[in-house]
């Protein structure tokens, strides 16, 4: 028996398990709370957390001002995600006719034979109508370093030191490879542990790296569909029919920002090519955007820096780099080298680091980088202000140390005779 058969007979076999106890009294739990961003921030939230299977659980919300005992219920969508350690129910509200530049109050309960729970109460504030300048974080590559722990110890102080640092942060995005092992349920635990008291306040934009794809088999990792992934991170459903979720799009103030699927690599080994519907897609998506700043993001980079060929991915610029030129995106980010690189060109190629604890590479300067640093198991973020005339790049070290800063202009056009 293969060891992804294996996989799939331990979920029919917690399958079983919940249909036998599903009516059984279950302890409350309400956990993970997170914003998760939406197409537009202006009138419209997304709320997840996860609770034991078959909670009775809801959202109430009000507006800033509004009495607290007017506060507004709201039932989630449901979806059962059948883990290793149990079966875990991920609820989801979709709020949408929110006001622009508006603070919302919040909080999460849950209704059972024990009688009520209260899990978090928190905030958040809707973008404002229009808007050219504003600030937000970008995390690489967020795992820790082990299979066998599901510690992120490294990636929450990441974390709570760059939204400590920069409070006016409206959102942020992570570059994928959130954590080690997708399919290992526990490291997600992990994870929204170190991200706590920050993704309840901002929301997150994540997107799927080859780790997403990867089921605790040992040390040799075995690709498959990212479930845990996609049960998780109700994410803009605006992209490709067969990759809605992992590839969306999203605009924020002056900026349209574009998020791919990289994982060639790791899909052919359950799916056809996931490379023609999304250049197809993208060409659509950048080709209907009429926002001043185009910006392009995806885990794997469009130019590897890796000493090793195995970590390249050509096929990315192969496919998307014509597309990049035509449609003049100002800048494209991405993960998966755990090392900082940046080009010194128009679009600009930023490889962000890593924000959590995984080993550096072994990396080489490449065109068309001209910046490198491998940061030696210091882990960083960018933190990103867009104004109308420029959007300025900041590295930062965990502790707070700056490590490159670069301000991007559009060309100046040649006036002809």
């Amino acid at each position: 028996m293969s060891k992804t058969n294996g996989y799939s007979l331990k979920k029919l076999l917690l399958t079983f398990l919940f249909c036998l106890l599903v009516n059984t009294a279950w302890a409350h739990s309400i956990t993970d709370a997170a914003l998760v961003g939406t197409e537009n921030l202006q009138t419209a939230q997304t709320i997840t957390w996860k609770t034991d299977a078959g909670e009775k659980t809801f959202l109430e919300l009000r507006a800033e001002g509004q009495h607290p005992e007017k506060m507004q219920e709201f039932s989630p969508k449901k979806h059962l995600l059948f883990t290793e350690p149990g079966v875990v129910q991920c609820n989801a509200v979709f709020l949408t006719g929110l006001q622009p530049d508006t603070l919302y109050h919040y909080r999460i309960g849950s209704k059972g034979k024990n009688g009520m729970e209260w899990g978090i109460s928190s905030t958040f504030h809707t973008a404002k109508a229009k808007t050219t300048s504003f600030s937000f974080l970008v995390f690489g590559d967020s795992q820790n370093n082990s299979i066998t722990t599901s510690a992120y110890t490294a990636w929450g102080k990441t974390c709570e030191n760059a939204y400590a640092a920069h409070p006016d942060a409206k959102f942020f995005i992570n570059l994928g490879d959130m954590v080690e092992e997708g399919q290992n349920y526990p490291h997600w635990t992990g994870w929204f542990a170190g991200a706590k008291n920050v993704i309840d306040k901002i929301p997150a934009y994540p997107m799927t790296g080859n780790h997403e794809s990867y089921v605790p088999t040992g040390h040799v990792p075995v690709p498959v569909e990212p479930e845990c992934w996609e049960a998780q991170w109700p994410t803009p459903a605006n992209g490709p029919a067969d990759l809605k979720g992992t590839a969306y799009s999203f605009d924020y103030g002056s900026v349209h920002f574009s998020v791919l699927n990289t994982q060639e690599k790791e899909y052919l080994r359950f799916r056809s090519s996931i490379l023609p519907e999304q250049r197809e897609w993208l060409e659509k998506d950048l080709a209907a955007s009429s926002q001043p700043w185009k910006i392009v993001l995806g885990h794997k980079p469009f130019f590897s820096i890796s000493a090793s060929a195995r970590h390249a991915a050509p096929e990315i610029a192969e496919t998307f780099g014509p597309l990049i030129e035509k449609y003049q995106a100002d800048l494209v980010l991405n993960g998966h080298e755990h090392a900082i690189a940046r080009s010194d060109s128009y679009p600009l190629y930023y490889i962000a680091g890593q924000s959590g604890g995984k080993t550096p590479r072994n990396v080489v300067q490449k065109e068309p980088y001209v910046f490198l640093y491998n940061n030696n198991n210091e882990p960083n973020y960018l933190y990103i202000t867009v104004t109308p005339a420029e959007i300025r790049i900041d590295c930062i070290g965990q502790a707070g140390n700056l490590l490159d800063s670069y301000t991007l202009r559009k060309p100046v056009q040649q006036k002809t005779a």
